[in-house]
């Protein structure tokens, strides 16, 4: 594991659960998919959410060392210091946090917006990305 002592699991806000299950059966994803999408959105969002009641879903283990690379670099453009980005607590829990408020903008895009379809939501979603990233 790259991480220097990650927790055992990582959590999701017990809120939130029905809200994983839900996209993950729109998209035909499983949840921890869900939660990967999640934390980048809630990062280019600013959408850091603490986690109020935390429930266990996953073990860390259990991501790919891509998903856990993913993660070490938003950490480290949080917390902007070389010595922390492998401190897996911390790391963790500020994944956690953005997939906290990031679950919450994609159900909030797909599950309670009907005005537009999923391709439209999409759209919209990369023209705001390029918008942001200028390109």
């Amino acid at each position: 594991m790259i991480l220097n002592n990650p927790p055992r699991d990582v959590k999701i806000d017990k809120e939130n659960k029905e809200k994983y299950k839900s996209l993950a059966r729109k998209f035909n994803k499983d949840e921890k998919e869900i939660f990967s999408l999640a934390i980048k959105i809630g990062f280019f969002y600013s959408m850091r959410e603490k986690i109020k009641k935390p429930q266990s879903s996953w073990q860390l283990t259990t991501f790919s060392e891509e998903e856990i690379k993913n993660m070490i670099v938003i950490s480290y453009a949080v917390l902007k210091d070389i010595n922390k980005i492998f401190e897996g607590k911390e790391v963790i829990k500020i994944c956690e946090e953005f997939a906290n408020g990031g679950v919450r903008k994609l159900y909030s895009l797909f599950m309670e917006t009907t005005e537009k379809d999923d391709v439209r939501v999409i759209e919209d979603l990369v023209d705001e990305i390029k918008v942001k990233l200028n390109i």
